[in-house]
């Protein structure tokens, strides 16, 4: 197998090769792009060819600072963005040969003083096992709840949720709240406010408070499937009450980001949004949209509880983790561990020394 590190170029070109089904942004390298200058780090795409099939898989490479290491001038650890993605493989791929590309994989990371890898596994593409069988180990991070579009009316899908939430849009609909879908950067600035505000509310870390600057990268992603999803009342409200940032692909939708103006909570505006997704994913011939899952693994979490109003499916979701330099990974962990002994009953986090 021949590995390559593509260019941007050659990136987009290999992108728009692959099948419609899995042609998603989170593969694009616009929307890398957009992730690495958040993120800081260095964004690359890996291609390989076995013959008959082919493979890509997008990533960030971070550099490790604060840390004296021996060696290498320069370490780094191995993140897909935010989202989901991992190694797209397209054609025929046993398991057999997979498992030869991920290690493959991984002597080029060894080659080029990466540490370590963690995979956000995209839940349709990527099978978990197989990482398993090549040297990964994976930990289930939460559920997702998805909704299934295919074969149904937007007013069929909305009649077979729960009565309360029927209700509630309802009530949202008599408030004379409207939707609609926009493409480009047109209400960046509104989307912003609205994040930052949501953003403070809940006390978010700061790997989740995204800037104007993110959002606006984001919404340039040159791909119609990046929209965002307004929401107003028109009759007595000029300004942006609720937003969504949508993913339409060819067989699934994505809610990547939400706000929500607290002050409309009363006129149930949260769930009228998760009507709209609905309806423009249906329109757009989606088979499913993915509301995301909680934040944590447990059945009671509340945002959890929320989304499982709107969807039927459950899908579990994990991340792939790989050491590939044990004994720097080692001296990084116990470095960590030395500068945090009050937090070491608390985290036991990989790559915990970016913690």
């Amino acid at each position: 197998m021949n590995l390559k590190i593509l260019s941007k170029e050659e990136w987009l070109y290999w992108w728009r090769q692959l099948p419609a089904c899995c042609r998603e942004v989170y593969w694009h390298p616009a929307y890398y792009d957009t992730a690495s200058r958040w993120e800081k780090g260095h964004a690359e795409c890996i291609y390989i060819d076995k013959g008959d099939a082919w493979m890509i898989y997008p990533y960030l490479r971070h550099p490790i600072v604060g840390y004296q290491l021996p060696g290498a001038a320069f370490y780094y650890d191995i993140q897909t963005a935010y989202g989901y993605g991992g190694a797209l493989f397209i054609g025929e791929w046993d398991d057999k040969d997979k498992i030869t590309a991920y290690t493959v994989i991984a002597d080029y990371f060894r080659e080029t003083n990466a540490v370590a890898e963690l995979v956000r596994c995209h839940t349709e593409w990527i099978d978990p096992a197989v990482m398993v069988k090549a040297g990964y180990s994976t930990i289930k991070v939460r559920t997702n709840v998805e909704t299934e579009l295919i074969g149904k009316l937007p007013e069929e899908i909305l009649s077979s949720w729960e009565k309360e939430v029927q209700r509630n849009i309802r009530k949202a609909k008599e408030a004379d709240l409207d939707h609609m879908l926009i493409h480009g950067t047109g209400r960046v600035n509104d989307f912003a406010v609205l994040y930052n505000m949501a953003a403070e509310r809940l006390h978010m870390t700061p790997y989740y408070q995204f800037n104007e600057a993110y959002f606006r990268s984001l919404m340039a992603v040159d791909n119609k499937q990046v929209g965002q999803v307004l929401c107003s009342m028109s009759s007595s409200h000029s300004g942006l009450i609720a937003s969504h940032v949508v993913f339409l692909g060819e067989k699934l939708a994505f809610l990547h980001l939400a706000a929500v103006d607290s002050a409309f909570r009363s006129v149930h505006a949260d769930a009228f949004m998760m009507w709209a997704d609905v309806y423009y994913a249906s329109m757009m011939g989606c088979e499913r949209i993915c509301w995301g899952g909680g934040m944590s693994i447990n059945p009671d979490d509340s945002l959890f509880k929320f989304k499982a109003k709107f969807g039927q499916r459950y899908v579990p979701v994990y991340i792939g983790c790989r050491i590939i330099d044990k004994k720097i990974y080692e001296q990084l962990c116990a470095e960590w561990n030395r500068r945090n002994a009050q937090k070491l009953h608390t985290t036991n986090k990989f790559l915990r020394y970016r913690y």
